[in-house]
């Protein structure tokens, strides 16, 4: 769905039909500090994450989420806080030909990821439609489980507010 910000920015979010798609609603987090990385497994054919991350007191230099199948396919979703750089990686899930995209953002303290993954495809909407990412991928196998990753780069914490898995 297109609208307009404040600045007459076009922005780009995901239809409300969508939200019919939905079954169930696990929230996995809430207001938890995470360094290093955290796992979560979920089994499904398609999934929608929704993560909240809080940049304004962290000295992190990257946070993230990574995405895997089986194996060592992966798609990885990262933000660079100092260069204020979004980046959807998909050369580890079949795409080793241009399966990197990056995008300028501003996160002004806080980064909303609500992604979307299915068989086939994964869209990435970042702080309200601001920026959006979508990319074909190709696991090599049709296994339904998906591992969510939330990742911290760097020395430091970042405060995690909120992570469903929808």
């Amino acid at each position: 769905m297109l609208t307009l910000d404040e600045n007459d920015k076009v922005l780009m979010n995901p239809v409300e039909e969508m939200k019919l798609l939905r079954q169930s609603e696990h929230v996995v987090y809430r207001d938890h500090v995470i360094s290093g990385s955290s796992l979560t497994e979920i089994e499904a054919d398609l999934i929608e994450v929704k993560v909240v991350f809080d940049l304004t007191k962290t000295s992190a230099e990257r946070v993230g989420l990574k995405l895997r199948g089986t194996g060592h396919e992966e798609t990885v979703i990262t933000y660079s806080i100092a260069d204020q750089k979004l980046m959807l990686d998909c050369s580890k899930s079949g795409k080793k030909t241009d399966g990197v995209r990056r995008a300028a953002l501003n996160a002004e303290g806080l980064l909303t990821l609500h992604v979307f993954l299915d068989r086939s495809s994964i869209e990435m909407f970042a702080n309200e439609g601001q920026v959006t990412m979508s990319s074909r991928i190709y696991l090599m196998q049709g296994n339904a489980v998906y591992k969510v990753s939330h990742f911290v780069t760097g020395i430091g914490a970042c405060k995690h507010r909120h992570t469903g898995i929808i």
